[in-house]
């Protein structure tokens, strides 16, 4: 039904969220990617999530060059948008970009404290790395004031 409405209108944003979704959900990632890109295409000014999540999916395909440039484009449209800003921080910590990595952690430690205790063990392993302990530790100590049911932030933050 959606190939057949596509058919029709290739640029009919509906069924291709649709087609989005689907393929996402079955984990079928170069068609999630082939259909984000064209509802991109299909968008005049597309919100910065969209870029994000074609992002996403280009990390599922192990495409980071690619993905990052997706995430600054959704960067460009929505500076403050958190899953570019934590995609973004991620994918630099991952790569051995530390310094890249600390400057989107903090922006999502700044804007979206409360959002996932993960930033703040992903900002201490970024401050370890960069050999500011002290930096690390204070982030560890943030996230278990913040996220005081989170166990494993509670125990890295006392064996810190």
């Amino acid at each position: 039904m959606i190939a057949d409405i596509l058919e029709r209108d290739s640029r009919f944003q509906p069924a291709l969220t649709d087609r989005v979704r689907f393929a996402a959900d079955f984990q079928e990632w170069p068609n999630a990617i082939a259909a984000q890109e064209a509802l991109l295409n299909a968008t005049n000014k597309p919100a910065a999530i969209e870029y994000c999540r074609l992002g996403e999916f280009l990390l599922a395909t192990q495409k980071p060059a690619e993905a990052e440039k997706a995430f600054l484009r959704g960067n460009l449209v929505d500076p403050y948008n958190y899953p570019c800003n934590r995609d973004l921080a991620e994918l630099y910590r991952q790569t051995g970009y530390k310094d890249r990595a600390r400057k989107y952690l903090e922006i999502v430690e700044k804007f979206f404290p409360d959002t996932d205790p993960a930033l703040y063990v992903s900002l201490a392993s970024v401050d370890e790395s960069l050999g500011d302990h002290r930096a690390a530790r204070t982030a560890l100590q943030k996230g278990a004031r913040i996220f005081p049911n989170d166990e494993s932030l509670r125990k890295a933050a006392t064996s810190n």
